[in-house]
């Protein structure tokens, strides 16, 4: 009996000690220490504050997209911190938001058109040390015309990041087309509201994605439902009828009654949760890039038509492989990357560019921090954009395009 009072007291005051070191927002979602607990809630009032907020001030840096999801805001500056994003009138980042791109490269100039996310748009830095900007510069030292068009979106994935160039990039007639490939991206291709992929995140956001019926890609969820809409689909999540695509709703994050209403117990189960994932890790980023899933075959299907688009066009097409700080780490310790597989097949039928070679030697030199910080560093920046301009000073030089 005295354990069982003992037990029974214990639990009172950590579930009273969580409660009150804990926050609870509008919608009666807690969170502890920074971490959201089950049960979910949906983020309804909070989505209708943003959207609210999204409609009134019209400033934000992204806005609707009925094709895309989102896209940059034209002719937008914002600062973050130290850096300043920078979009022109196009919606392509710019070092000025009035710098104007013209719809053909000019005679005797090779231009480059980068897509991607964040890790291509340069998050995290200026744009003069974005690797697109990197890599012009790398290439006019070694006496190449070049002008690097940088179409990178933060959150995109790689339907996307294909959509952004057969909507924006094709017009822009580039000679060379740089798919950034960013392994976790894999993840958002079979995503549809970004909420349920980052409970966290602040975007009021849908996205399309496709399928593969038979051997043919179809996208789905087009036009993307507006912000306006989120906040009654999020209402009627049951009847959605987009819902079975959406690969991150997890209902029995949303289960209430009994022991769901205990925040101590939703503590300890979350803290059991992070263990698993920690220590099944290895295994569960192999399943997410099986080449017998859909993520995974998914990719192949959109690069494949990404590179077959960009060849039609006169482009062309390369891969640029874009490792993250547990990519290199694990390379450093000479471990097999997750992805390995997906990443070979890519490389059967098209050409990757592999920084992690002078990401190595710069982490032997300098550390690891020298070259990410979330994204990469000025450091890590300049690793992609030496490696890009290797391969094509060494392999590809239109005629015409070099300087005299």
């Amino acid at each position: 009996m005295l354990t069982i009072c003992a037990l029974f007291f214990f639990f009172l005051f950590c579930e009273a000690a969580v409660r009150i070191v804990g926050k609870t927002d509008i919608d009666g979602n807690f969170y502890f220490l920074g971490r959201q607990l089950y049960p979910y809630r949906m983020p309804i009032k909070a989505v209708a504050e943003k959207v609210k907020k999204y409609e009134e001030l019209n400033n934000s840096t992204n806005i609707y997209d009925t094709v895309l999801g989102w896209a940059p805001r034209p002719d937008h500056s914002i600062n973050h911190g130290d850096f300043e994003y920078s979009y022109n009138a196009d919606g392509i980042r710019t070092q000025h938001r009035k710098d104007a791109v013209t719809a053909g490269p000019a005679e005797g100039v090779l231009r480059i058109a980068i897509f991607g996310d964040s890790f291509v748009q340069g998050a995290e830095v200026n744009y003069a040390d974005s690797w697109g900007a990197q890599l012009e510069r790398e290439l006019q030292k070694k006496g190449v015309n070049a002008e690097v068009l940088n179409f990178g979106v933060n959150g995109y994935g790689i339907d996307q990041a294909y959509l952004r160039y057969k909507e924006c990039g094709a017009g822009f007639s580039p000679d060379i087309v740089v798919f950034g490939f960013q392994a976790e991206n894999v993840k958002r291709n079979v995503n549809l509201i970004r909420r349920f992929y980052v409970p966290e995140t602040d975007s009021i956001f849908c996205k399309p994605r496709f399928i593969i019926t038979g051997d043919k890609l179809k996208l789905i969820n087009v036009p993307v439902p507006h912000p306006a809409m989120l906040g009654y689909i999020l209402a009627h999540i049951n009847t959605w009828d987009m819902l079975k695509y959406e690969k991150w709703y997890d209902e029995s994050a949303y289960k209430t009654g009994g022991l769901y209403g205990s925040r101590f117990r939703s503590f300890v189960q979350y803290l059991l949760k992070r263990s698993k994932e920690r220590l099944f890790y290895e295994q569960r980023e192999k399943e997410y890039y099986s080449l017998s899933k859909e993520p995974a075959m998914l990719s192949l299907e959109i690069i494949r038509a990404f590179g077959e688009d960009a060849e039609k066009n006169g482009s062309k097409f390369i891969t640029v492989h874009l490792p993250k700080k547990e990519d290199i780490i694990s390379l450093s310790e000479n471990k097999a990357l997750p992805y390995g597989e997906l990443l070979k097949k890519i490389e059967e039928k098209y050409v990757v560019v592999r920084p992690e070679e002078n990401m190595l030697k710069i982490k032997k030199t300098y550390g690891i921090n020298s070259l990410f910080w979330n994204h990469y560093t000025v450091l890590g920046n300049k690793a992609v954009a030496r490696s890009v301009s290797e391969y094509i000073t060494g392999s590809f030089i239109p005629e015409g395009t070099l300087k005299k």
